[in-house]
Parts: C-alpha cells; sequence; structure tokens
C-alpha cells in the first residue's frame, strides 16, 4: 500500500505541476497516510486524517470489550456469545486488517515533519477516541490540531460536510 500509494502521489505531483501535495486519509487510510508522510515528507504540504487509526490490535480489543459491555449491560446473554463468535471469526479470517495489527502509530510515526489535522468524529466508535488523544498527545509537527465534529462518528466528512469541508479548507490554507 505504501508504494502504491507513492506512485498515485508522483502521478498528482506530476499533473498538477506542483512539488507538494496536500494528503488526507479516512478511517484505516488515515493511518497509512501518516505513514506516507513519514516517509516522504517532501512530497506533501499537510496531512489530515479523519477515522484516524492509531493502533489496529488495541482498536479491535476496545471495541470488543464495548460491544461485549453493551451486550451484558442490556442483559441480552445470546448476544454476549454472537460477540464472541464473530471477534473469533474475524481475527481468523481478516488478512489485510490483520496485517495492520502490528502498527502503533503512537510508536512509529508520532513524529512527523509536515503540519499534522485529525478531524474525528466525538462518537467514533471505529477509532477510539482515547487511542486519537493518546496520539495526538505524543505528536512532534510543525503545527498540528485536533478538531471534534460533535454530532458524528465514523465519518464526520459525511454527517457534517459543510463544517468539514471549511476545516479542511483552513487547514490547507495554512499550509499553502
Amino acid at each position: 500500500y505504501l508504494s502504491d500509494g507513492a506512485a498515485v502521489t508522483e502521478i498528482l505531483r506530476r499533473e498538477f505541476g506542483q512539488n507538494r501535495i496536500y494528503l488526507m486519509g479516512e478511517s484505516w487510510g488515515s493511518a497509512l497516510g501518516l505513514m506516507m508522510a513519514r516517509e516522504h515528507p517532501e512530497h506533501y504540504r499537510a496531512f489530515i486524517g479523519t477515522g484516524q487509526m492509531v493502533d489496529f490490535l488495541e482498536t479491535e480489543r476496545i471495541d470488543y470489550q464495548m460491544a461485549l459491555e453493551d451486550a451484558r449491560r442490556t442483559g441480552n446473554k445470546k448476544l454476549v456469545d454472537k460477540v464472541a463468535f464473530f471477534w473469533g471469526l474475524y481475527q481468523t479470517f481478516d488478512s489485510v486488517y490483520g496485517r495492520l495489527y502490528p502498527i502503533d502509530l503512537r510508536q512509529s510515526a508520532a513524529e512527523q515533519q509536515i503540519p499534522v489535522h485529525i478531524f474525528h468524529g466525538r462518537y467514533d466508535y471505529d477509532a477510539p477516541t482515547s487511542l486519537v488523544e493518546d496520539y495526538y498527545a505524543r505528536l512532534r509537527a510543525p503545527r498540528k490540531s485536533l478538531v471534534y465534529f460533535e454530532h458524528s462518528g465514523h465519518n464526520p466528512w459525511q454527517t457534517e460536510n459543510e463544517l468539514f469541508m471549511d476545516h479542511v479548507r483552513r487547514a490547507f490554507a495554512e499550509s499553502a
């Protein structure tokens, strides 16, 4: 994926006649974007991550625990068994996501040479806020921001589109 991202970056840089372009990643693409920015900061003006993934294995643990606690809290014993079953199935059959489990961006991408902006839905359970906040606290970058979208989950670019685009324009204008 990193080499594919580098190839697309080269195509876009040539197409638009720019040495540096803006980079945005969503969900697992947000982790990929941070890795791309770390490898080739000279190609990018700034990065925006939304639905920012930080640590894939820890995300799975947190999501599993939340689902299990919710099922127990509501007294849904059948759902408790289903959550356990689907967790095992997911662990067994997911070949792409499973290969991302060793990645913890708090360790591997906490230092960036370009501005980093994280746009995060307040109710994003796919990318736990606790991990995003921990990453942000460790992040060292020329400029950084963490913006919460108060009426969104994992996709604030869909649920609060106009506000999201306003923040995108502002973040990229700062790095122009």
